[in-house]
């Protein structure tokens, strides 16, 4: 499996409270994540029908994991920039780095080893034939992965976090004038591009997933740790990594966001945070579904004994 791919769908969810994304959509992608993600994975290989249950509880795991423990987190930074709005017109650099640090890391898994070594174990327990299959999917989706990074400029980088903040702006409804939007352009110039990094890590990541994906010759508990560490290493985030880079991406960033803020009025303000205070009472109601998947799922398998 390719963990790029499965973890790109989870990523997705959170970051629709900025997006412009009806309330429908969202609770369409937040209940059946648990589908997707099983999707995702049994698309490598053909799987048999005890693997496919494995997978299941893989997959439950990982939406669980958004909705009983990273939504709520995410409905804590929604309220408190909303506050931070509403009262000041601005957003505190305590409050943009929580909120930036979750977002680039919204759905780490690598601190829930038990789940990464159910992910090892259906490497582990993959049969030729499977692991071949896997073998050629991953490589398929790496190439394609790595096209879209060589193909990528710091400044189409830049074009994307702008549009991403304008839908944000005008989905809480902050209109912004042209010229606010084109020094807010400007200033992203001054950002440090990760694109050297990606690519590094994607290629990095890669070469240790394909060979932990081999014919495994260790213990099946030398393994997990293996593949928890692998996994560990894919998901370190940029203030681990590029701390220096990050730090100066993030004033870039809030500093943006900020400017973007200035002149807005307490009518304005007011609006703003009733569109979050709505999206943070979606995602909170949301997250209440974490154990229906789980209750389907034993239903299920109790049906089939």
């Amino acid at each position: 499996m390719n963990r790029f791919r499965v973890c790109t769908i989870v990523c997705l969810v959170l970051f629709l409270a900025g997006c412009g994304v009806a309330e429908f959509f969202i609770k369409r992608t937040i209940t059946n994540l648990e589908q997707k993600v099983a999707d995702e994975i049994k698309q490598y290989a053909d799987f048999t029908p005890a693997q496919e249950q494995h997978i299941d509880q893989i997959a439950f795991g990982i939406a669980n994991r958004v909705r009983a423990e990273r939504l709520p987190l995410l409905v804590q930074h929604l309220e408190l920039v909303a506050s931070e709005i509403e009262q000041m017109q601005s957003i505190s650099v305590d409050s943009w780095r929580a909120l930036t640090l979750f977002l680039e890391s919204p759905i780490a898994l690598s601190d829930k080893p038990e789940l990464i070594y159910s992910i090892a174990d259906l490497a582990y327990d993959m049969t030729p034939e499977q692991r071949k299959s896997t073998l050629v999917k991953v490589e398929e989706v790496y190439q394609k992965r790595l096209e879209e990074l060589q193909k990528s400029s710091p400044d189409e980088r830049n074009d994307k976090i702008l549009k991403m903040t304008r839908n944000a702006f005008n989905e809480l409804g902050l209109s912004r004038s042209r010229a606010q939007w084109k020094s807010a352009r400007e200033s992203l110039n001054a950002r440090e591009s990760y694109l050297p990094l990606e690519l590094e890590s994607a290629q990095r990541n890669h070469a240790s997933f394909i060979a932990l994906l081999r014919a495994p010759n260790e213990s099946r508990a030398d393994y997990q740790q293996a593949f928890l560490s692998v996994w560990q290493r894919a998901e370190q985030p940029y203030i681990e990594s590029v701390p220096d880079a990050w730090q100066r991406n993030f004033v870039v960033s809030h500093s943006m966001v900020n400017q973007l803020l200035q002149g807005v009025d307490a009518d304005e303000a007011q609006e703003a945070a009733v569109e979050l205070r709505e999206y943070a009472a979606l995602f909170s109601e949301l997250s209440w579904t974490a154990g229906k998947g789980e209750l389907a799922l034993v239903k299920e398998a109790n049906g089939s004994l």
